[in-house]
């Protein structure tokens, strides 16, 4: 075989390569990518679910969250600005929001508004995708935080209906304690 082919061919190959978004890897943190159809969507996709699982435990180690969700909430926007029919985005967003009034919770402050601020593109990702149930338990926590516990339990009643398994989802335990 002649070298300058060989050669020819690695650069094709590398050439190939480098047109492809990067691929980050997270322990522990699964993010689902129902709706993203561009390459650079579907970046700030698993970018926005990186900052959202970056601020769930901080609270838990008394960090504030605050950073982790403007910038999670930054990609998700620009997202559903792309994809306005993105039910992923939208369920970022929703997380996002979900987040922020728990962590008000946390510190004692006013919650209730930003959990309804998430009630919006919650509602929008469960026409997007009406069966599934992780919408579902999203919207019944955030139903729960912004005061409507009734409706929030009709929520988690319908998740658990389209989906049993997901009962063990951990948010799904902590909308069925919330909710009692």
């Amino acid at each position: 075989m002649d070298p300058g082919s060989y050669r020819t061919g690695y650069q094709n190959h590398q050439s190939r390569a480098s047109h492809q978004p990067p691929v980050r890897r997270f322990r522990n943190v699964q993010i689902r990518f129902p709706c993203a159809t561009h390459p650079q969507l579907l970046g700030e996709l698993a970018v926005a679910g990186q900052w959202i699982a970056r601020a769930e435990p901080a609270p838990q180690h008394g960090e504030d969250p605050s950073a982790s969700l403007r910038r999670a909430e930054g990609y998700a926007s620009a997202l559903v600005r792309n994809e306005p029919k993105n039910g992923a985005g939208l369920s970022g967003l929703a997380d996002v929001a979900l987040q922020r009034a728990l962590w008000l919770r946390r510190q004692g402050r006013p919650f209730a508004e930003s959990a309804r601020a998430g009630l919006a593109p919650a509602a929008r990702a469960l026409e997007v995708g009406p069966r599934d149930a992780t919408r579902w338990v999203l919207q019944a926590r955030l139903q729960g935080l912004a005061g409507d516990a009734a409706a929030g339990r009709q929520s988690l009643a319908r998740a658990l209906s389209l989906n049993p398994l997901v009962r063990g989802n951990p948010s799904a335990r902590a909308a069925e304690a919330e909710l009692k």
